[in-house]
C-alpha cells in the first residue's frame, strides 16, 4: 500500500572549418583561384530544436510531479469522495490511481487523515521525447503524517530526507501524471 505523501539537454556544439588549399597556377607571379562561398539562410540546427522540447517537457514533468503531491495531501479532505477520482486523474494515473482512492477510503473508515505536505525535491532525468521517465526525490516528509481524525493528534510523522522513486508518463492528452511512486527506503 502506498504511504501517502535537470538535466536540460544541451545541443552539441556543430563546428566545422572547411579548408581548402588551392595548387597556384605555373605561372608565379598568378594570383591563387578563390572559391566564392555563397551564403544562404539555414534553419535553426535540430538541436535547439530539441533543446526547446528537453527544456518544455522538464517543466511539465517537474510541474506535473509538484502538482501530484499538492492533491495526493488534500484530495480526501477538500473534494467529497465522489469527486476523488475525477480530481485525482489530473495528476495520477493506474497504477498509484487505484491505490491512493483504495487507501483514502481505508484512512476515511478507521478515522485517519492525513496532515501536512511533503516537499518534494525532484531529480528529472533527460526525457529525450520519451513517454515515461523515472523521477527520484529525495523529499522531506518531517512535517506530514496520519492524524486521528477525531483529535487532530498525529498518529505519525514523516522524516526529512524520505527517499521516492515516481514514475511519470505522458496521456494521450500530451499531459505528464504519475503512474507509480514507490518510497526505496535508506536515506537521501
Amino acid at each position: 500500500m502506498i504511504n501517502r505523501r535537470v538535466l536540460r539537454a544541451v545541443a552539441p556544439a556543430i563546428g566545422a572549418a572547411v579548408g581548402i588549399a588551392v595548387a597556384g597556377c605555373r605561372a608565379p607571379a598568378a594570383a591563387p583561384p578563390t572559391t566564392r562561398v555563397e551564403s544562404s539562410p539555414t534553419p535553426p540546427a535540430a538541436s535547439e530544436h530539441a533543446a526547446d522540447t528537453e527544456e518544455t517537457d522538464h517543466r511539465a514533468v517537474d510541474a506535473a510531479y509538484r502538482q501530484f503531491w499538492v492533491l495526493e495531501a488534500s484530495f480526501d479532505s477538500r473534494y467529497p469522495a465522489a469527486r476523488w477520482r475525477a480530481v485525482l486523474s489530473a495528476v495520477a494515473t493506474d497504477p498509484v490511481l487505484t491505490r491512493l482512492l483504495h487507501a483514502a477510503a481505508v484512512q476515511k473508515r478507521q478515522r485517519i487523515a492525513i496532515y501536512g505536505q511533503a516537499v518534494a525535491r525532484p531529480t528529472i532525468p533527460v526525457i529525450a521525447g520519451r513517454s515515461t521517465v523515472r523521477v527520484a526525490d529525495c523529499q522531506d516528509a518531517s512535517h506530514t503524517g496520519q492524524a486521528d481524525a477525531r483529535t487532530g493528534r498525529p498518529r505519525s510523522v514523516g522524516l526529512a530526507r524520505t527517499p521516492v522513486v515516481a514514475v511519470m508518463v505522458r496521456g494521450a492528452d500530451g499531459r505528464w501524471r504519475v503512474s507509480d511512486v514507490r518510497y526505496v527506503g535508506g536515506r537521501c
